[in-house]
Order: C-alpha cells, then sequence, then structure tokens
C-alpha cells in the first residue's frame, strides 16, 4: 500500500523538529538519501531476561527459572519483535501443563515469520479455518486495511462474533484512521504464505473485494481500494469503465495532488490504455452529457410549450379549482 511509498513522511518539517521511525531494511530507504541510520543491535541475554520478566509481570504473568532459561539462551530471543510474540502468545496460553511443550514448539520457528504462522494455526483452531482465513487474505490483500463494518459485511459476522475473533489477534493489528491493518511485515509475509499462496487464490480475494467496493458510495473508500483491487484482480474494461465516469474525474482531482496522481497511474496502465484512451473516454463521456442535456432541454421546452397554450393540463386544474369553489 502507500507505506512503502513513503508519500506519508514530510518533504520539510517544520524548525525544531525531528522524525524517527523504525523499519526493516529498506531499497526506499536507501534511495531516499535523506536519513541519518541507526542499527538496531540484537539484545543480549540480560536484557531479554529483564524484557521476559516485565513483560509478564504486567500482565500478572511468571515463568519458572528452566521456562525462562529456554527462552533467555535461544538465540531467536535477540530478536525483541520475536520475544515479544512470543510472550504476547505465552499470556494467551492456558493449559500450565503444557507449557514447556508450548515454549519448546514456539522456539522450534527459526525467524518471526515462522512464529507468525503458529499464531495463524492457534486462531485457526479457536475459530475455524474459512473464518480466519477470509479475515487474514482480505486485510492482507486491502490496500489501506479496512474499517470494522466492512470486514463485518465481507465475512457475514455479527458484532458478537466479529469481536471474539478481533480481541484475539488484536495485538497483531493497528488502527490508522479506524482502519485494522496487519502490523508487522513477518505477519503479512505468513498470511501470504498460508491464505494467498497461489495467483488464482489471490486474484479470487481481490475480485471479492472489488465486488464489494464496486457497491459502496463513491467516496473516499471508494476511490482508495476499488481501483486497487480491479487492477489486482485484472478486472481491467471494469476499471476502465469506472475510471472514464466524469463524477470519479471529479472526485479524484478534487480530493488533492496524491489521489490525482493515482489517477493517472491508472489510466497509464497498458491494460487499461494509457493517457490518448483516457482522453477519448472522457470525450466520450461528455459528449454524452451534452447530447442528455439536449433530450432533456427538448422535452422541457415541449412541456412548457403545452402549459402555454393551455394543452398542459393546467387550464384543466384551474377550471376543477373554480368550480369547486362556485359550489361550496
Amino acid at each position: 500500500g502507500e507505506g512503502k511509498s513513503l508519500s506519508w513522511i514530510p518533504t520539510a518539517l517544520p524548525p525544531g523538529i525531528r522524525l524517527f521511525t523504525s523499519s526493516l531494511p529498506s531499497d526506499e530507504l536507501n534511495a531516499s538519501g535523506n536519513w541519518c541510520f541507526l542499527e538496531c543491535p540484537t539484545m543480549a541475554p540480560a536484557e531479554v531476561t529483564e524484557m521476559v520478566r516485565r513483560y509478564l509481570q504486567k500482565h500478572g504473568k511468571r515463568l519458572g527459572a528452566e521456562q525462562e532459561a529456554m527462552i533467555v539462551e535461544a538465540p531467536q530471543s535477540s530478536v525483541p519483535l520475536f520475544v515479544t510474540v512470543m510472550l504476547n502468545e505465552l499470556r494467551l496460553f492456558g493449559s500450565f501443563e503444557d507449557l514447556d511443550r508450548r515454549i519448546g514448539n514456539m522456539l522450534g520457528c527459526a525467524d518471526v515469520a515462522s512464529l507468525y504462522d503458529q499464531v495463524l494455526q492457534r486462531i485457526q483452531d479457536q475459530f475455524g479455518e474459512e473464518a480466519v482465513s477470509r479475515l487474514f487474505a482480505y486485510l492482507a490483500a486491502s490496500k489501506s486495511g479496512l474499517t470494522e463494518v466492512e470486514m463485518m459485511d465481507l465475512l457475514g459476522m455479527s458484532q458478537l462474533e466479529f469481536s471474539d475473533i478481533i480481541s484475539s489477534c488484536a495485538d497483531y493489528f493497528i488502527q490508522p484512521s479506524g482502519r485494522y491493518t496487519i502490523f508487522h511485515q513477518p505477519m503479512r509475509q505468513a498470511v501470504a504464505e498460508r491464505y494467498l499462496s497461489s495467483a488464482e487464490v489471490r486474484e479470487a480475494v481481490h475480485a471479492k473485494l472489488g465486488n464489494y467496493f464496486m457497491a459502496t458510495p463513491l467516496g473516499e473508500r471508494q476511490i482508495v481500494e476499488l481501483p486497487w483491487h480491479l487492477t489486482h484482480s485484472r478486472a481491467w474494461f471494469a476499471l476502465r469503465e469506472w475510471l472514464r465516469q466524469l463524477k470519479v474525474f471529479h472526485y479524484f482531482h478534487a480530493s488533492g495532488d496524491s489521489h490525482y496522481f493515482e489517477l493517472r497511474r491508472y489510466w497509464s496502465l497498458p491494460e487499461v490504455g494509457g493517457p490518448a484512451v483516457a482522453a477519448e473516454c472522457y470525450l466520450e463521456e461528455l459528449e454524452q452529457l451534452q447530447s442528455d442535456w439536449e433530450v432533456h432541454e427538448a422535452a422541457l421546452q415541449a412541456h412548457l410549450a403545452a402549459c402555454s397554450s393551455g394543452g398542459g393540463g393546467g387550464s384543466d386544474a384551474a377550471s376543477d379549482r373554480g368550480s369547486i369553489a362556485g359550489s361550496q
């Protein structure tokens, strides 16, 4: 989506303001040339120990000495995100007798993406494969996340059903502008490998989302999501027919430079036709608008002429009112 483009980062900051952000290694950041980079080192065992104790204490939990040692001594635990995800899963785990086995299973993951795959399996075991696969596939395929109402519509869930499933994995989402989106890139990787593993599946998910947003009113959500999904489901004709509407052009144009740039980018896709086809489509729309106006204008003039000559029913209505008044 928009995050990797870095378009959300101001190019100039006011005096006295400094911006700090964290990121995985990124070609986009390297190409920007405007950043001072500080590489975060991995955690030492003492730091892991402190993190484990503080995190679990905050939630009223604690581990035995041997269980804590299993985590601290694991090489994966030098990565803060790995430890965070692992501890979050442990605080939700309800069986003390199986705790050693659960810790061992998670430490068997070579990286954070593999650990997130176990998280997805845990949620799937709790709520069923169909609901969980659709939830995460829709979120991963969306351009800028999905609102609660949009997800309930797409999943066919009640408020209670949705609340149950989302509360079980809320720590793995963020909600910018009230929209749910997957927090970390390794989780996106795990979702893609588990639920969006083939081009056919990805196109089907985008087609489902495209159909949903096609039925929504023209507005911010539609112009952000709909062309994205039509593009990724390869629905080129539907995309061109939607883009050519004058009301769509006006909304893009009135919504600022970033949206107008997106309009131009979609038109520039070879499958859509490019700038020449865009100009031709808009000219046809304008000609149709003029033709429709001429038809309506002619009908209006005919109606006015009929009324002025007494043939439009106006005199009869006045006569009827006079008769009623005379009879009272």
